[in-house]
């Protein structure tokens, strides 16, 4: 008979190979459900493992051993990843395959936590090169933790409709919510980000407007609005069929062909995006 019987207790029991003693333990911790483990992390995990060592048998502590510390990491991993995408919390889904994949997720998500940032920060603003500042802005956020370190602060900007076929990531990207105290915050970094980008070029009316309310989604977008808007297109549109006709390819010296090929591609690029 599994005890203690909850979620928790029978897949420490049946499935991560806990003593009876060291399932009541996690049981007695309050975690009994999978969504229990909502927010904790390996490090927490660890700390409660270290701290039942040190209690007496009598008082209810317990050694448990390195590899089975693993295993709860592993299925708070599996269980947070899960919640973090909006999938449900299925009992039967945590399967010897789900927990070995796991085992190998956690200490590679935890180093991604972790890291600093290894994307530069983009330049300003240049309405010359608008399609390649929005990219820049995107990938830099990509790169950028939000303040729980569980989602990228592109979450804030994301377009309102998720891919047909996301990944993972782009599941959480997606799923994290718009509002609470994390939210704000995020939002304000990515405020004061556009602001630095674009003070004193002809975009920084754009972001000025919400400067009371920080709020970095609404600036954002006011900036997708005006700059892919139709008179905008257009006017992409008239300069891209200007230097498609100028074009000439004469020698290595004069214009060298990579140069030639790129401005060639990216004309054809903002046809095909406004025309």
């Amino acid at each position: 008979m599994v005890y203690p019987i909850n979620e928790l207790g029978r897949a420490c029991e049946n499935r991560l190979g806990f003593t009876e003693a060291q399932a009541i333990a996690v049981s007695d911790n309050g975690w009994e459900n999978y969504t229990d483990l909502t927010g904790f992390t390996t490090k927490d995990i660890q700390h409660w493992a270290k701290q039942m060592a040190s209690i007496p048998a009598t008082r209810g502590g317990c050694l448990i051993a390195t590899v089975r510390v693993n295993r709860l990491c592993g299925l708070s991993h599996w269980t947070n990843r899960r919640i973090l995408r909006g999938v449900p919390i299925v009992e039967a889904d945590f399967t010897d395959i789900a927990l070995t994949t796991a085992i190998a997720d956690f200490p590679i998500h935890d180093m991604e936590k972790e890291a600093s940032p290894s994307v530069d920060k983009p330049d300003s603003f240049s309405y010359e090169k608008w399609e390649d500042w929005q990219d820049c802005v995107i990938t830099y956020l990509k790169g950028k933790r939000n303040v729980t370190k569980d989602v990228s602060l592109y979450y804030v900007i994301r377009p309102d409709t998720p891919p047909s076929q996301p990944t993972e990531d782009e599941d959480i990207t997606f799923h994290a919510p718009h509002t609470g105290a994390a939210y704000t915050t995020d939002n304000r970094t990515v405020h004061q980000l556009l602001t630095e980008l674009t003070t004193g070029t002809d975009a920084d009316h754009w972001i000025k407007q919400f400067k009371r309310a920080q709020d970095g989604r609404r600036a954002w977008n006011e900036l997708i609005n005006h700059y892919d808007g139709p008179a905008e297109g257009d006017k992409r549109v008239t300069i891209a069929r200007s230097d498609l006709s100028n074009l000439h390819y004469k020698n290595e010296t004069s214009f060298n062909f990579e140069k030639f090929s790129t401005r060639m591609k990216k004309s054809f690029s903002t046809l095909a995006q406004y025309g």
